[in-house]
């Protein structure tokens, strides 16, 4: 009998109460992996052996991990298989859950473009009632009555009218304070990305999260992008990935043509806007890719013709846990929007384009580069609509774990933090590999 997906019936439903037991944080070293799979765990595990086996004595948890810290070179050994291990343990121990919970009645907190677009699909996906509640002060004025949304003034207001499920799509800034609002009273919660402004506040939000047990969904849309997802699938021909490049570039006020930038969020620090925030769909895709990031060092080049006081172009290189490494532009300088990159691996590469839709892919047995996924058809709404449907999903089963959930964008928040404290600092900074507990 298969029994490798039993134990995410208990970890990645509600149907379970859970208990986390608590470990010395000298031994939290979620870096470190001391398991056996691969060849390479293989070669860790003799490597250990050697230098710390006697036939009189037992070597303890603590002397390992000294050795571990004294010898990195060990530590390389096999940091690579954790992604490994992750992508084959993703794709072989999926779980099925029947729908339990009815999804009718639906509250957006923040109707700009993004909260907009979540209420059309709502209404595709045969959302009864949506509900939104928005502080008059933002860009938009008059919602479209097309839209067939009922209006509320306060988040009071919208947890009388009792919803089963929320959507936070208001200034980066303020996500925190309208999702701990709401966490209380539904069964699933959506916030776009990135979770919050901070670390310490996506924490807080993830503490509450955990304890009331409800699905939560980060907005990272881009890993509904069909040639994203083909990027996913076929990087595990190519052997172990290397490096990753990409860069993203567009005009500023192109972003929201119909809105006044400079009163924007993203154009905003007040608000949690600037790009290594509002672009960190790459960096979310990096670790997607490469696994958990270690380090980082950017830096942000002053651009002062938009008059904007945050970062408009940035340059970021990551050092993931796997020993590869990410290379991320960003900026909204380009007057003609590009969003291109390139995973390179031991036997090929894959090459994107998601304004000239398309993905190419190299390898060792091919002669010379084939079309993988080209975006003939393809409608730039099918990853919000997508996403929207999975969370649905997800939130009829109570599955309170998925690929998407909060602790998944958690690991994206420490990179932004890091980033962040990199470019403030003009020094390399630690990505924290504890931000998702």
């Amino acid at each position: 009998t298969e029994t490798s997906a039993w134990g995410r019936y208990f970890t990645d439903t509600d149907l379970f109460d859970l208990i986390d037991l608590d470990v010395d944080p000298r031994h939290r070293r979620p870096e470190l992996r001391m398991t056996l799979d691969y060849p390479e765990d293989l070669a860790f595990v003799e490597a250990v052996f050697a230098a710390l086996h006697r036939p009189d004595s037992t070597f303890s948890l603590d002397d390992i991990i000294e050795f571990l810290d004294a010898h990195p070179e060990v530590v390389a050994l096999n940091e690579q298989c954790g992604a490994w291990y992750r992508d084959r343990f993703a794709a072989e121990s999926s779980i099925r859950l029947k729908p339990r919970y009815p999804v009718n009645r639906i509250a957006i907190v923040g109707c700009g473009s993004i909260g907009q677009r979540h209420a059309r699909n709502l209404r595709r996906l045969g959302v009864e009632e949506v509900i939104a509640c928005r502080s008059g002060r933002g860009v938009t004025r008059e919602l479209d009555t097309e839209l067939d949304v009922r209006e509320v003034e306060s988040l009071d207001a919208l947890v009388k009218a009792k919803p089963d499920a929320a959507i936070i799509s208001n200034p980066t800034s303020l996500h925190v304070k309208a999702a701990l609002s709401l966490i209380p009273h539904v069964k699933g919660l959506f916030i776009e990305k990135p979770i919050a402004e901070s670390l310490p506040a996506a924490q807080c939000l993830l503490k509450a999260v955990a304890q009331a047990r409800v699905v939560s969904f980060v907005g990272y849309n881009l890993q509904f992008h069909p040639a994203i997802e083909q990027l996913m699938s076929l990087r595990r021909e190519l052997g172990r990935a290397l490096v990753f490049q990409c860069q993203v570039g567009q005009w500023l006020p192109d972003l929201h043509p119909t809105e006044d930038y400079r009163q924007a969020y993203f154009a905003r620090r007040d608000l949690g806007g600037g790009m290594i925030r509002t672009l960190s769909h790459e960096l979310h895709l990096a670790i997607e890719l490469l696994g958990p990031a270690r380090h980082v060092h950017a830096t942000v080049t002053p651009y002062d013709s938009l008059s904007a006081d945050v970062d408009l172009i940035a340059d970021l290189q990551v050092q993931h846990a796997s020993g590869s490494v990410s290379q991320v532009h960003l900026d909204a300088v380009q007057r003609t929007a590009h969003r291109t990159g390139v995973l390179s691996a031991e036997q090929g590469w894959l090459r994107y384009d998601l304004v000239q839709p398309s993905l190419i892919k190299q390898s060792t047995v091919d002669r010379q580069p084939v079309t993988a996924w080209n975006g003939a058809g393809f409608d730039s709404n099918d990853p919000y609509l997508a996403e929207m449907s999975a969370f649905l999903q997800y939130v009829r089963e109570g599955r309170v774990r998925h690929a998407h959930d909060v602790w998944r964008g958690m690991t994206t928040m420490a990179l932004i933090q890091g980033a962040l404290k990199s470019a403030a600092s003009g020094q390399t900074a630690a990505v924290s590999a504890e931000a998702a507990r």
